[in-house]
């Protein structure tokens, strides 16, 4: 099978969103890297950053894994304001 292509069309200079092929060069050669090995890991990071870690449509905690987790975090002097997660 062979593996999936991508083919990156670099702009004449730098913005916010944008890099220059000689930053990929620099970069590769900086982290010992190359190229695509830099863009699979910037990738990655932004990966990361967007997309959530968990599914949203998980289902909720049950209680037993509620008092787990209050079974392992000390709580002494801790009062919450409010929870992400329903329940704690």
């Amino acid at each position: 099978m062979a593996a999936d292509a991508l083919l990156i069309k670099f702009n004449a200079g730098e913005t916010r969103n944008t890099v220059t092929r000689q930053t990929v060069k620099l970069l590769a050669e900086t982290m010992g890297f190359n190229e695509t090995q830099v863009t699979m890991y910037a990738l990655a990071r932004l990966r990361e950053q967007v997309i959530p870690a968990y599914l949203a449509d998980a289902p909720d905690l049950s209680e037993k894994a509620i008092a787990s987790v209050r079974a392992q975090v000390n709580q002494d002097d801790y009062v919450p304001t409010r929870s992400l997660i329903q329940g704690l």
